[in-house]
């Protein structure tokens, strides 16, 4: 069995309570199997000199486990062969448990891999379970251990956080919203050490991978950033290996990256001393940084998160060159000497954020010098009417096509038509569209299947429609948790008013527009009749009075 995911994913906790779990088994008691845990982290890291001989690391570690009160940086240098192992377990039954194995992927040879196979795979009432930050070294096993044996490599994938409400509850982070949970992949050690602040103490292992990859690819430089922004969009695994352990592996050909990760490692890269990649993609990075770490802290249905991130993959592809017909206007397409820039190009006496129209942006920006040439202008407080987002296009002849981008979180469509003739495209993204793009007015709708291949293989799981299942899921647990706890018979959503339900708990009761519409009429009607009630009780009184009279 194989559990696979990223550094700081809860791998070895996964694993410890495998072990806790397999103690009281029936068959694992009867037996006495052992089970043995060993680890290539933590406080038997894997030193550089094992490496050479992966098959005595393994059995240095399998001898530490089971000695006694035995100091690691003590037992160290102790040489262990396999033989003395197997003589050691003869025939007794036997688990093996190995965290991050893939610290061995570099150089594991054929006698480590037939060792593990001979000894922990194929004998009978033997069992090997690792760990590993990629799949592909599931690959690397196969390649040294398949034969004639039909069992397979199980991989088993480690769950993320089942709602909002559980992580609130389980993690004790009570302030975590879904844009946060998102941001450190929905994983529960990631957002437990983000509570906890010891995040920042990963960023020593980013550190140092990025150091090493230094070393490993000659020549480092603003192209090799460039190929890391690209597999965002694409999830090639054509970053290099070192880098592997950071990502999300879905298969052994295709990633995700966990935006947190991402930004250490772009930041890592661009303060690097002495500087490896040129001031102006330094700067670049800095500013993504801060589109990132805007869709994290963005306050909930402002849309400030949702304009981010779209602003955020409109430039990765700009700068990769990885042009959507669905999204980019058709003169972006087919140039390959293309510059970008974000907003950038403005004359010094004019202020981006205070841009009221289209009109007063083209007169405060400058040309670029080189041409052709793509400036997103995305201000930090947009206050354009009818767009978030504005592209301006130059080609060779410094000739200006602008497009204009307005984003809405839910599946809201803009009722006003721009007056402005200047921009030339108009598109209408939303967190939560249709199906199928189309057009309404002048404006170009674009729909969820052009949506998703537009933001990519990582950054479609970075929007509304998925932070807003995560929230609303969390919602509903914690409604019926708070229905059974209260002795309520939870009632399905169809059947019920629509209510809402707060972190703390609290109900509070929201009736529909429809609904008070009804409550209106309904009072409205009542009033009405006790009116002509009361009118018919007054005149039947008076005809009693004038009959007593005669």
């Amino acid at each position: 069995m194989a559990l696979v995911r990223c550094n700081r994913g809860g791998k070895t906790r996964s694993l410890k309570e495998i072990c806790y779990g397999l103690k009281d088994l029936p068959d694992i008691k009867n037996d006495k199997t052992a089970i043995i845990f060993i680890s290539m982290n933590h406080d038997t890291s894997l030193l550089d000199w094992e490496r050479e001989k992966p098959i005595e690391a393994v059995c240095r570690r399998i001898a530490h486990a089971v000695s006694r009160n035995q100091i690691w940086n003590e037992f160290a240098n102790i040489i262990v062969t396999a033989e003395q192992i197997l003589e050691w377990l003869g025939n007794h039954p036997c688990i093996l448990v190995i965290d991050e194995l893939n610290q061995l992927q570099e150089t594991i040879d054929n006698q480590t891999a037939a060792f593990l196979k001979n000894n922990f795979l194929t004998k009978d009432k033997r069992y090997l379970i690792f760990s590993s930050h990629v799949v592909s070294m599931l690959g690397d096993l196969r390649k040294f251990m398949e034969a004639s044996s039909a069992r397979p490599v199980i991989v088993k994938e480690l769950p993320l956080i089942p709602s909002l409400a559980e992580a609130r509850k389980n993690l004790g982070f009570s302030e975590l919203s879904p844009r946060e949970a998102l941001y450190f992949g929905f994983i529960p050690a990631l957002i437990y050490s983000r509570k906890e602040g010891s995040e920042i103490a990963i960023c020593v292992k980013f550190a140092q991978a990025c150091k090493n990859v230094i070393k490993e690819v000659k020549g480092f430089s603003d192209g090799d950033i460039k190929n890391i922004l690209r597999t965002f969009i694409t999830g090639d695994t054509t970053i290099p290996s070192l880098l592997l352990q950071f990502v999300d592996s879905v298969t052994e050909n295709n990633i995700k990256w966990i935006p947190f990760h991402m930004t250490k490692i772009l930041y890592t890269f661009a303060t690097t001393q002495p500087p490896i990649l040129s001031q102006g993609l330094c700067m670049d990075i800095h500013k993504m940084i801060a589109l990132f770490e805007k869709v994290k802290d963005a306050e909930a249905e402002s849309g400030k998160a949702w304009e981010a991130m779209f602003a955020l993959v409109l430039w990765i592809r700009c700068i990769t060159r990885l042009f959507d017909r669905h999204i980019f206007p058709p003169p972006y397409l087919g140039k390959s000497e293309l510059h970008v820039s974000f907003n950038d190009h403005v004359k010094p006496s004019f202020q981006l954020d205070q841009c009221k129209s289209i009109e007063d942006l083209v007169k405060g920006i400058a040309v670029p010098k080189d041409l052709p040439h793509i400036v997103i202008y995305y201000p930090s407080n947009a206050k354009f009417r009818h767009y978030d987002t504005i592209v301006i296009y130059y080609d060779e002849e410094a000739s200006m096509t602008i497009s204009g981008y307005q984003k809405k979180e839910g599946n809201d469509l803009s009722r006003k038509e721009p007056m402005d003739s200047l921009v030339k495209n108009r598109y209408l993204i939303r967190g939560q569209p249709a199906k199928e793009t189309s057009k309404s007015g002048s404006w170009i709708l674009i729909g969820k299947n052009d949506l998703q291949v537009f933001m990519g293989t990582s950054g479609m799981h970075w929007t509304p429609e998925e932070w807003s299942r995560w929230s609303s899921a969390g919602l509903k647990a914690n409604e019926k948790k708070l229905n059974i706890l209260k002795g309520k018979k939870h009632i399905p959503e169809k059947k019920r008013k629509q209510v809402n339900i707060d972190a703390a708990g609290e109900e509070e009761e929201e009736i529909s527009e429809k609904e008070g519409k009804k409550k209106a009429k309904k009072q409205k009607t009542g009033k009405q009749s006790g009116r002509q009630q009361k009118q018919r009780t007054t005149s039947d009184q008076k005809r009693i009075n004038k009959s007593s009279k005669n």
